[in-house]
């Protein structure tokens, strides 16, 4: 395992990508080792962040209580977009426990809105039914609006630190979609249950 600091280096990154298993276009290594330096030189303490490589994983993504990216990628994009997430959680404990908490709701909500709707229909009439389910699609959506904006910010990370802004749009956008169908889904649910 690597830190950011050594994927900064031309030897670190390098390394990366033998770790990877993936052949070193010298070019996408330069972008990598560019973008990683550019943080560093404004963020230093970002340095000591863990980056691991992992074969075989088909993207990447950013655990901030371990502080560690984790990537089956050498894509400059796709680093980029993670190291996003490294800026905007580095130093603001209290963005943190907000994700932290939204995201334990949201996978929750997602578990238990199919269930929830089902006990509703069997156990509730249906103006009350109505009332409860748009509630919960009121507050599931409001759950998902911190998860939603720290995806596109480090999407917007991304373009922002891209040669090829349409290149690199192409690849965070069906990325975004899903963590958006993801976190989204259980909202829409409760709106369609509301109409029925």
């Amino acid at each position: 395992m690597a830190n950011l600091k050594d994927i900064a280096t031309t030897q670190g990154v390098e390394t990366l990508a033998q770790n990877l298993g993936q052949p070193s276009d010298a070019r996408v290594l330069e972008q990598i080792r560019a973008i990683v330096s550019k943080v560093i030189s404004k963020h230093p303490e970002l340095g000591k962040t863990t980056v691991e490589a992992r074969p075989g994983l088909n993207n990447a993504f950013y655990n901030f209580d371990n502080k560690k990216i984790t990537t089956g990628m050498l894509d400059p994009d796709v680093m980029a977009h993670e190291l996003g997430h490294v800026e905007n959680t580095a130093n603001s404990p209290a963005y943190q426990i907000l994700l932290r908490s939204v995201r334990g709701l949201a996978s929750l909500n997602g578990t238990l809105a199919i269930p929830a709707m089902l006990g509703m229909h069997a156990f509730m009439g249906n103006a009350a039914r109505k009332d409860a389910v748009r509630t919960l699609a009121g507050v599931s959506s409001m759950m998902a609006g911190p998860i939603l904006t720290e995806e596109l910010s480090a999407s917007a990370n991304a373009v922002m630190n891209s040669d090829d802004k349409i290149r690199t749009l192409k690849r965070v956008l069906p990325a975004f979609g899903a963590h958006s169908v993801s976190s989204l889904l259980p909202s829409i649910l409760y709106q369609i249950d509301a109409r029925l």
